[in-house]
């Protein structure tokens, strides 16, 4: 592992090499038009037909520079906007998004032969998504008839993939949704009182907390074999364990 790059210094780096590249750019195209329209108006057709190849062959390789800068650009400003942890349209821990109007995310994943693992891994993540509405559909590609028995266990395995997915979120989204319904019918549209404010929110902080001892129980029982499926189970689980643990703490008493 090398030092962490400075993400800032490599923008700042490429907003000048943009500068430089597009000055020079400029400068060239005039020069070569003003040459080009000399070869044309002076009635030197094949020397002009030679020089718009090679011009063209020049402004190809400025395009490229160009697009390289550009891409560099993207680049590090993409990942300097998550080394910040901000997030577009989020809440502090993005876990929650409040916006109940965003419609229907369906999360499409093709698989052709795939590893099991990497199938459930890919659902889980996308099944955890903050995304309010949202449907994730794993799009078996696979021979439907395998010849090879492993092929058909492995076919067997994704299929079940879905239902074993459901079967594990079912009990933390039905306990969920019963506190939502139960805290509904206590409030019933009413003005809570300070008394009832410091319940409620004793009640949401226990929420958390057992919402954190859920992610944090799956991310023990997740394999650590390699890095893949370490990096899977601090970002799916540990990371929104700590999250929850935090907005339990940081809700007043």
């Amino acid at each position: 592992m090398g030092e962490p790059v400075d993400h800032g210094r490599e923008l700042r780096l490429t907003a000048v090499a943009l500068a430089i590249t597009s000055g020079l750019a400029g400068v060239v195209l005039v020069l070569m038009a003003s040459a080009l329209w000399g070869d044309i108006g002076g009635g030197h057709f094949e020397r002009s037909v030679a020089a718009a190849i090679s011009d063209a062959a020049v402004l190809a390789l400025v395009y490229g520079g160009l697009a390289y800068h550009w891409a560099r650009w993207g680049c590090h400003s993409r990942q300097a906007t998550a080394q910040s942890g901000e997030r577009e349209d989020s809440d502090s821990d993005g876990l929650f998004h409040p916006d109940a109007d965003a419609g229907l995310l369906t999360v499409l994943i093709p698989s052709y032969c795939e590893g099991l693992e990497v199938v459930r891994q890919t659902a889980l993540s996308a099944a955890l998504q903050d995304f309010p509405d949202r449907r994730v559909v794993i799009l078996v590609d696979d021979p439907p008839v395998p010849e090879d028995p492993a092929q058909e266990a492995a076919l067997q395995a994704v299929r079940m993939l879905p239902r074993l997915i459901e079967e594990l979120l079912a009990g933390p989204a039905q306990a969920m949704a019963a506190e939502e319904r139960a805290f509904l019918a206590r409030t019933d549209g009413g003005v809570l009182t300070s008394e009832a404010l410091r319940t409620e929110a004793a009640r949401i902080r226990r929420l958390y907390r057992e919402a954190g001892r859920w992610f944090d129980e799956r991310a023990a029982e997740e394999p650590t074999d390699d890095h893949t499926a370490r990096l899977f189970t601090e970002l799916t689980f540990r990371a929104r364990g700590r999250s929850c643990r935090d907005r339990a703490a940081q809700l007043i008493e």
